[in-house]
């Protein structure tokens, strides 16, 4: 409650005055007292008018939505940050320039705030994204009473996907004694936002000689980071992997894993 008083005068004693407000500011009400109009006296103390203007509060709600073929990815306990600034009559309001806001997954993907003056302007921005492909914002309206509809403002954030192909290479001057049927076993390791990825902790990925020496592997969440090795070289002289550590999505098109096992031949 905030009050202040000005004195206007002198006027003639029996004068009648009516008091009006022609700028309200934007407050819910206005009353004013005692009823218009009213008699200038002779007392001592002034004849006195009170214009209460009152303003009320509502609340903001902000919502997160996880979306996109790679949602189901982004592992619980994710936070993604939000900023909450607001503006009334023309300045910032204390407290929201800005206010930060926490959004969790997988229940805390909503938060209301407040209070905030009815008629406040607010601007909500991510500042933690979690390496979303796309970030779509529905701005709020106006703060309203909290009698009415909350006012809504929703921060979509897309993640999309993508896949690699493994290819086993036997090469070598004794790969042509590897029999048919020779199975090669190849571990992906990928983690995602600081958490493995269900179902590739590890993969194994199976390939065979002499055609079943490539499989695609995935989905995967773009910005996943996966580690290959191999765990039965089946007596191949060398062994190389590359690359041995990929980001899924960092390359042009699919990446390819290649996986070379050396076979040497020698005389008896």
């Amino acid at each position: 409650l905030q009050a202040r008083s000005t004195d206007n005068g002198p006027l003639p004693i029996g004068s009648q005055c009516t008091v009006t407000e022609t700028e309200d500011q934007g407050a819910q009400s206005v009353e004013i007292t005692p009823d218009q109009p009213v008699t200038i006296g002779g007392d001592d103390d002034p004849t006195r008018v009170t214009v209460e203007n009152t303003f009320r509060t509502g609340e903001l709600t902000v919502t997160k939505v996880v979306d996109g073929p790679g949602a189901l990815f982004v592992p619980d306990g994710t936070v993604f940050t939000a900023e909450v600034r607001c503006e009334y009559l023309g300045q910032p309001v204390n407290g929201f320039n800005p206010f930060t806001v926490d959004l969790t997954t997988p229940g805390g993907l909503n938060q209301t705030v407040g209070p905030l003056p009815i008629g406040a302007e607010c601007t909500v921005t991510e500042t933690e994204d979690n390496g979303a492909q796309d970030v779509q914002f529905v701005q709020p309206g106006p703060i309203k009473g909290r009698e009415e509809d909350p006012v809504e403002a929703t921060i979509t954030n897309t993640f999309e996907t993508d896949e690699f192909t493994v290819t086993k290479v036997v090469d070598g001057d004794g790969a042509s004694f590897v029999p048919d049927g020779t199975v090669y076993e190849v571990e992906a390791t990928c983690d995602f936002l600081g958490s493995p990825v269900s179902g590739f902790d590890p993969l194994v990925v199976e390939l065979t000689t002499p055609d079943a020496l490539t499989q695609t592997v995935g989905p995967l969440p773009i910005g996943a980071e996966c580690a290959w090795s191999e765990t039965d070289p089946n007596g191949a002289t060398m062994t190389s992997v590359a690359p041995d550590s990929v980001t899924v999505g960092d390359a042009e098109g699919t990446v390819d894993v290649i996986v070379t096992n050396t076979y040497a031949a020698g005389g008896l």
